[in-house]
């Protein structure tokens, strides 16, 4: 399923999971998109959509990811920070799912009633205060005219009133068909040095992996795992923080992951990817995750199909 709304963590540890939703788009440098919004527009078939209020809010990462969907984000990744992301169209596989919510409100946008939804760690009973706290708000914004187009608005650390008013503020982006920019959209932004994804799959497939502003790997989600088998999910914070999840029979209130991107690239083994000063390596069944370098290097944890353990001091 979509990377979007990535994992909800059992109990007191969803929050830091939550926020991984908004962390999992990667930081372009000095906090320029990699796309414009008319590249973008250009490189998909269906509407993409803008907000033109942000709040003030810088954007950081605008890209389409191999499935199809315009990812964009915009905050300082920090986690304590204003910030908010979006996944046109949403509601799909591909582009959004929201997992776990609670519905705290509900606004009315191009004539259309749209619940306003939060995760927090107190789920099932998230409230409109969770939500620009320490939880995430969750609003699909239906696109003017279209039947079931929608895009997936998320925020934390914003007040209701605020993302209200982004979610009210989307325009149509029109696709600059010059040839010039038909080059442009068609042609990928240069790769970073170095091998840097913000998603990918152990080579057996069974551990799933998202790299932003706080990097995790979860086990449980696949397509082909048990209906209500086990789950579990490490997650690196780039303080050395380490967060674990595990839980042995899945239920609605009782998960570790919530969604699945089982079209992220393989790492194979032997492999390496990095963001934030967090190194990921593939090995035959499993991820190894560490802080690079600094006081906490070597800090981080270990996924594979058969456990999770943390590596480094505790």
């Amino acid at each position: 399923m979509s990377r979007r709304g990535y994992i909800t963590m059992l109990a007191a540890a969803i929050s830091a999971a939550a926020f991984a939703v908004l962390g999992g788009i990667p930081a372009a440098g000095a906090g320029t998109p990699s796309l414009t919004w008319p590249q973008a527009a250009a490189r998909v078939h269906t509407p993409v959509y803008r907000p033109r209020v942000t709040l003030g809010i810088k954007p950081q990462m605008l890209l389409v990811n191999s499935g199809g969907c315009v990812e964009g984000a915009w905050g300082t990744g920090k986690r304590a920070s204003a910030q908010f992301s979006v996944d046109e169209p949403a509601g799909t596989p591909q582009c959004g799912q929201p997992g776990l919510v609670n519905q705290v409100s509900s606004t009315t946008i191009n004539g259309k009633k749209v619940p306003v939804e939060v995760q927090c760690p107190r789920l099932p009973h998230c409230t409109a205060h969770d939500g620009q706290t320490d939880g995430v708000f969750i609003i699909f914004v239906p696109e003017r005219g279209a039947k079931h187009y929608a895009i997936q608005l998320e925020s934390s650390h914003v007040a209701l009133h605020g993302l209200l008013r982004i979610a009210h503020s989307f325009v149509r982006v029109t696709a600059d068909h010059s040839a010039a920019a038909r080059a442009a959209a068609a042609t990928p932004p240069a790769p970073p040095r170095g091998r840097q994804l913000a998603e990918f799959r152990s080579p057996n497939g069974k551990v799933w992996c998202g790299a932003g502003a706080t990097t995790f790997c979860a086990t449980g989600g696949a397509p082909g795992a048990p209906a209500h088998g086990p789950q579990t999910l490490a997650q690196l914070s780039p303080n050395g923080k380490v967060t674990l999840c595990r839980v042995a029979h899945t239920s609605q209130s009782s998960v570790c992951v919530q969604n699945w991107d089982d079209s992220a690239p393989v790492l194979r083994r032997g492999q390496s990817t990095q963001r934030n000063n967090i190194r990921c390596t593939s090995a035959a069944s499993g991820i190894s995750c560490v802080i690079a370098s600094g006081a906490h290097k070597g800090h981080g944890f270990r996924v594979s199909a058969s456990g999770q353990r943390r590596i480094g001091p505790r």
